[in-house]
């Protein structure tokens, strides 16, 4: 008889634990059976999951009258589906889906923290969402999963209690791989020339991302044999703050806008280096190990588990620090151009990182465990 695991999540739009969330339920395993509750909707791996094969229910959450009203309509979708597990994502889902769960009487209920850091720029409801969380967190959750050790440490300080799991995300190995074909494709699409370095930040437009500090940093270096690429959700030429950013920095002719992509694993094979200039709230940044599992080595700021995702495999920096970052993006630049034994030993050991410790199997192997406790 297969499990019933019943995920709720904030939404389905493009980010990291969507991203988790999809490869979970899209595992090949023969005794679970998946089903997704999304409070809002999202396009993205609303699409990936329905061709996945598994059943999604969007709520569409606004304002405090409907949203009361899609509470309940939780509550019955709970109710009429039965999973042996409840399994929410994100501070949201975590307190909404929770109690819904509870009140329906299922008796495995797992949280899962997706944020590294709490920090004072998030919004009021947030903050509100998570010290009520905290207050709850000893009586809804059977276990309270994370992907960050340092997401961890924080949710204890402002009062989280209970069973607090450590599960590393992980990568697909059969998707994520080095590829000279994709490279070439990923390069030729944008007139790339292979004897030029190609730096790319893969990420959402969003403070949070902080790709002002990059774009400040690459300001900064005067070399002309890089060029930079941009893609995620809002980094399009529609984006009128970015474009104005790029322009005020002279950097017109650097930067490549791309946008949301639904092939990043080529384009992880396109690029020498992945930068991840994030300011705050990384836990574990999933690109991290999709760049390094294609032999792309990393420069990242030092948020939640970035510095132990990467080890000794790339480059570590202070958030919102155009200057370090510049350096580091320089001495990265200068090795692959001047020093390509050395470039080629450091995207051996990215590759050799992730498959002695970042893989799917291993990801999955911990939630089934969670999930079939007792």
């Amino acid at each position: 008889m297969k499990r019933k695991i019943l995920h709720v999540i904030s939404s389905l739009n493009d980010g990291g634990a969507e991203g988790v969330l999809y490869k979970l339920a899209s595992y090949n395993s023969k005794d679970i059976e998946h089903v997704v509750v999304s409070l809002t909707c999202g396009e993205k791996y609303n699409k990936l999951l329905s061709k996945a094969g598994i059943r999604v229910k969007n709520l569409h959450m606004k304002g405090v009258r409907k949203s009361l009203l899609d509470f309940f309509s939780l509550c019955f979708f709970i109710y009429k589906e039965k999973p042996s597990v409840v399994q929410t994502w994100m501070y949201h889902a975590d307190l909404i889906g929770g109690i819904a769960a509870s009140l329906m009487g299922v008796r495995n209920i797992v949280w899962n923290i997706r944020s590294g850091e709490i920090h004072h720029s998030q919004k009021f409801t947030t903050k509100a969402f998570i010290k009520v969380s905290a207050l709850l967190s000893r009586y809804i959750p059977n276990a309270i999963i994370s992907c960050s050790s340092r997401a961890i440490e924080i949710h204890k300080e402002v009062g989280y209690k209970g069973k607090m799991i450590l599960i590393d995300n992980g990568i697909d190995g059969s998707l994520y791989y080095p590829s000279y074909k994709k490279r070439a494709e990923v390069r030729e699409e944008f007139s790339i020339l292979d004897s030029s370095v190609l730096v790319g930040m893969v990420a959402r437009f969003d403070p949070q991302k902080d790709h002002l500090n990059l774009l400040k940093a690459i300001s900064r270096i005067d070399q002309d044999n890089y060029k930079i690429i941009l893609v995620g959700s809002g980094t399009s030429l529609e984006n009128t703050t970015l474009l104005q950013w790029i322009d005020e920095l002279r950097l017109l002719d650097k930067v490549i806008l791309v946008g949301q992509r639904s092939d990043i694993h080529r384009i992880m094979c396109g690029i020498d280096f992945l930068v991840l200039p994030s300011l705050y709230g990384e836990a574990f940044p999933n690109v991290t190990i999709e760049a390094m599992s294609t032999g792309t080595p990393c420069i990242v700021t030092d948020i939640g588990d970035s510095a132990r995702v990467v080890g000794d495999c790339g480059w570590v920096v202070r958030p919102n620090s155009p200057k370090e970052l510049s350096d580091k993006i320089r001495a990265a630049i200068n090795m692959k151009v001047d020093d390509s034994a050395k470039y080629d030993n450091l995207s051996k050991s990215c590759i050799d990182r992730v498959n002695q410790k970042f893989l799917i199997k291993e990801m999955f192997s911990g939630y089934k465990r969670v999930w079939c406790e007792k």
